[in-house]
């Protein structure tokens, strides 16, 4: 367990190999007898994602095959009624700013039972990608991609569906004859893996994205469309600064700094400036109380909605920013293994023109020869040039008059000598006792299953993942007794010795304790 807690950033989809393409077994044959399988795309966190075909339409579509194993029918016997369940559900999402899901279902014929979903074949890049390039957006721009997210957001919330993963890696950035639209993927894929009457983890793995999850989440508490909110939050504070409000080297580090750390000023976390507006917005999403924050998507929309109009904010693509001082170079969320989709635009899609982004001027042989028209901004330039240094001149004279002016005669009379006065030796200052330093350190204990009760002496000191701050000399004198216990297992005693300070203590409980009345 602490090897996938220390794990980077595997939940973003990469391209396969040549050698891994080629030897794939789906690629080439027909499944469900209507989509014949063209090409591996991506491995994604969850499973692999190829080009399809639908026939007899011939429609360009997406697909998705779980990773079989994610799919425990032994240890999980409702899966399949939640998989059904849940992406019948998703695939009546309709909003524009979602990701159409058109059929699912289970492959049988394979050597492991898997499942599968048939979606809508994406052509853009993921906003991971995107900040990669650009650093971090505009306010304009990362509000308008925010609400976009919102309104797509708004549509699942209404049929019950949290989203419950949302990152980077899950949005992407398609280009629209508006400049950019957003899709959002992956609806209900964490529900589908992940029974929420047992723990985060799968297999031994956790699910999920540290930077990315609420707080709630990571205390496995009830979950609702406020923890999307939380989500977003984390989204739109990145667009702006192009940095998450907490990362940290280690995913458990990362969520206590959700559970306990204030989220910290976009100006100090980054040197960037942001309208007060703005991040008040960022925020007010990132409240750790869900109670805290905007009730709902739609009133996020409206605090969205006010301050591009009152700040008069551009929200198209505009030209790329600076990539602030301090940065992290560009890559993926630290996260743990979860779902991920990304359709990378490809030249051999038929029935269609691909559309790509243009990150490179064309070549000069490209452009048509002109004549050249002037350029207003540069217009401006120039003036502003003239204007400044007209006054740095009229200054330069201003001063130069005034130090050439011969200077007044002043007539100062004479004062009296005073007497010299005994000078008073200085008083001893009373010295104070050298005040007494208590060493406190801090340590983490984390179990699996999350969520057991830490009692020491009959008290309950609270629920993992849980966060104790010791007195370090007193430990060392006498060690202390801890038990950790949670309904349907067995109790363990955990004693707390000298150790140092961030130690995280990972304990795995074994099931067969009997159920508390």
């Amino acid at each position: 367990m602490a090897s996938d807690l220390d794990a980077g950033d595997t939940d973003g989809a990469a391209p396969p190999s040549a050698e891994e393409a080629a030897r794939d077994p789906l690629v080439g044959r027909l499944v469900a007898g209507k989509y014949r399988v063209q090409r591996l795309i991506a491995r994604g966190g969850m499973g692999r994602i190829y080009q399809a075909e639908q026939e007899p339409l011939g429609r360009v579509v997406a697909l998705k095959v779980l990773d079989s194993r994610y799919v425990q029918s032994d240890q999980d016997p409702e899966f399949q009624k939640r998989f059904l369940l849940e992406a019948s559900t998703c695939a009546r999402l309709t909003h524009p700013n979602s990701v159409k899901v058109y059929d699912y279902g289970r492959l049988e014929d394979l050597a492991d039972e898997t499942y599968f979903m048939v979606m809508e074949y994406i052509d853009g890049r993921t906003l991971r990608q995107a900040l990669a390039d650009y650093g971090y957006f505009p306010s304009g721009r990362a509000l308008r991609i925010t609400r976009e997210i919102a309104r797509a957001l708004r549509e699942a919330h209404r049929q019950g569906i949290v989203h419950r993963d949302l990152k980077p890696s899950n949005v992407m950035l398609v280009p629209s004859d508006e400049g950019e639209s957003v899709k959002v993927l992956d609806f209900g894929i964490v529900k589908i893996i992940r029974d929420d009457a047992g723990d985060l983890t799968v297999g031994g793995r956790f699910l999920g994205s540290p930077r990315y999850m609420s707080p709630e989440v990571i205390r496995h508490a009830s979950v609702d469309p406020r923890s999307d909110v939380y989500s977003l939050g984390v989204l739109l504070y990145e667009m702006l600064c192009g940095l998450p409000p907490f990362s940290a080297e280690r995913g458990v580090q990362t969520m206590m700094m959700h559970l306990n750390d204030p989220v910290p000023a976009l100006r100090a976390r980054a040197g960037v400036d942001v309208p007060p507006t703005v991040e008040a917005i960022a925020r007010r999403c990132l409240e750790k109380d869900p109670g805290a924050r905007f009730p709902a998507v739609d009133d996020l929309i409206g605090a969205i909605d006010a301050a591009i109009r009152d700040l008069g904010l551009d929200t198209l693509p505009g030209p790329r920013p600076a990539r602030p001082a301090g940065t992290l170079p560009p890559g993926g969320e630290s996260s743990f293994p979860s779902g991920s989709s990304s359709f990378p635009a490809s030249p051999s899609i038929t029935g269609g023109t691909p559309m790509f982004w243009q990150t490179q001027p064309p070549p000069p042989s490209a452009v048509p020869s002109a004549p050249l028209a002037p350029d207003p901004e540069r217009w401006r330039t120039w003036a502003f040039v003239a204007l400044v240094a007209t006054l740095v001149v009229l200054l330069f004279l201003v001063i130069r008059r005034e130090l050439s002016a011969p200077p007044p005669i002043v007539i100062v009379p004479a004062a009296p000598v005073a007497a010299p006065q005994p000078v008073e030796a200085p008083r001893p200052q009373p010295t104070q006792a050298p005040a007494v330093v208590t060493a406190v350190a801090s340590v983490v204990i984390v179990t699996t299953p999350p969520g057991a009760e830490v009692v020491e002496a009959s008290r309950v000191l609270g629920t993992t993942p849980l966060t104790l701050s010791i007195d370090a000399e007193a430990l060392a004198r006498a060690p202390r007794l801890l038990v950790l216990r949670r309904d349907g297992y067995q109790s363990q005693s955990l004693e707390l010795g000298p150790v140092p300070a961030g130690t995280v203590l990972q304990r795995t409980l074994l099931r067969g304790g009997r159920k508390s009345r």
